[in-house]
């Protein structure tokens, strides 16, 4: 162990004593003995009462205990037994209440009623307006969507925070970022056709016909898209060799000449081929008896049950 100069904390004078680092953090080497450990121990410490005001003295080990607080039972008494002024938080409605019941969590509302009302997410739709739990705007109710699930028959989030939580949900787009895509989307263009945003329904919602393209492997977000061309990235598979055989098939068509030159090396029977052949689709007869079996075996399954 390493040799340390520490100093006493009751008299001022400097000891040497061999400490470990986990010595020093279980609170060893504070005192340069026995006598004044004890005798720290037993000094009070000057403390001010919290209800009268009134200077009392207190033992340390007390005030590490939580204790000392009070100079006597009859302020500790009366400060927990006097109760203080709260405001509720949901109709503004001043009640009193308990310091032990505000330490523990509670005092923040007027009753169960008010409780009630905070714990649902957001309010009820009230003359046809809402307020929304995320941007704690109120709302006209035609900007929430349906829920049958709540009491008010609507979705406590209105439609843009929804779309805001998709969008972070969906893209992992940090507080930071999403302002900018989210404007991007819903006034921007395509950054392969040019084609602007318009009043379509996508798979983020109404409002969004650009779609957010991202990488799929590393799940980095590239731009903003119309849905024509980002599925066309994906029918092409995101790769640029496709693509640049796609646009030499449509700059220079191979015709009737390259459909010649690629069936040269292609060698097959005439039986092989008829194989090939799609079989005919099933006649009108067959249909009505495998219509007619089924509803046999639904009659029987019907009187079975019934039975």
């Amino acid at each position: 162990m390493p040799v340390m100069k520490r100093t006493c904390q009751q008299c001022g004078k400097v000891f040497q004593r061999d400490l470990a680092p986990s010595q020093i953090k279980l609170g060893w080497g504070k005192y340069c003995g026995h006598k004044c450990h004890n005798l720290a121990r037993r000094t009070r410490v000057k403390s001010i009462c919290k209800q009268c005001g009134k200077e009392f003295f207190v033992l340390p080990s007390k005030i590490k205990n939580g204790w000392g607080k009070y100079c006597g039972n009859a302020c500790r008494d009366f400060a927990l037994t006097t109760k203080t002024k709260r405001v509720c938080q949901v109709c503004g409605k001043e009640f009193f209440v308990l310091p032990s019941q505000i330490k523990l969590g509670w005092g923040k509302y007027c009753g169960t009623k008010c409780q009630y009302l905070a714990r649902r997410k957001g309010t009820l739709a009230h003359k046809g307006m809402k307020q929304c739990s995320v941007c704690q705007q109120t709302l006209p109710v035609a900007r929430f969507t349906l829920r049958k699930k709540a009491k008010d028959g609507l979705h406590s989030e209105c439609k843009v925070c929804q779309r805001q939580a998709e969008l972070r949900r969906k893209y992992h787009l940090s507080v930071e970022e999403l302002p900018l895509w989210n404007r991007a989307l819903l006034l921007g263009k395509c950054m392969i056709c040019g084609k602007p945003a318009q009043e379509e329904k996508t798979s983020i919602g109404t409002g969004y016909s650009l779609s957010l393209d991202h990488d799929h492997t590393t799940q980095q977000n590239r731009g903003v898209l119309c849905n024509h061309c980002n599925t066309a990235l994906g029918f092409f598979q995101d790769n640029p060799t496709i693509f640049q055989k796609a646009i030499d098939y449509l700059t220079n068509p191979p015709g009737i000449n390259g459909i010649a030159q690629q069936m040269e090396n292609v060698t097959i029977t005439e039986e092989a081929l008829e194989d090939l052949v799609i079989e005919e689709a099933p006649t009108k007869e067959h249909k009505t008896k495998r219509t007619r079996t089924k509803k046999r075996v639904q009659r029987r399954t019907h009187v079975l049950y019934q039975h």
